[in-house]
């Protein structure tokens, strides 16, 4: 177990353990949106549908930013990006949308963005408790 000699000795301890689990979760939570957004393809006939042609930028337009941290808080964002995706005829919203929710008669395992918001804060959860 740490000892400090200080508030700021404890601050600093705790504002590394926030960075590094957020780093941990992050990076997980990434991986976990891009595992599911490639299962979007597993249905419909690889990359042609029938009714349109599969590019596979839905799959490559995952993000996450670099952890910010100060002394009191750490986040990073893990992020769809519309504007790397650029699908024809509908702007990119309306797809990410159709593609999420299996509609507009869009051939994909959808739900990929809620199967990511849950598990999340778990990933944050463990992240921080391993440091503990």
């Amino acid at each position: 177990m740490a000892t400090f000699t200080s508030f700021s000795g404890i601050e600093s301890h705790f504002a590394n353990i926030a960075r590094d689990a957020v780093a941990e979760a992050s990076g997980k939570g990434y991986e976990e949106l891009r595992v599911g957004l490639s299962s979007f393809y597993s249905s419909g006939g690889g990359t042609s549908s029938g009714i349109y042609n599969r590019t596979g930028q839905l799959r490559e337009s995952a993000r996450v930013t670099p952890v910010f941290a100060t002394n009191n808080s750490a986040f990073a964002e893990v992020f769809i990006e519309p504007t790397e995706y650029k699908p024809a005829g509908r702007d990119a919203i309306t797809i990410l949308g159709g593609a999420e929710f299996s509609s507009l008669n869009m051939r994909g395992t959808g739900g990929f963005w809620r199967r990511y918001t849950a598990v999340q804060q778990e990933l944050l959860n463990s992240a921080v408790q391993s440091r503990l």
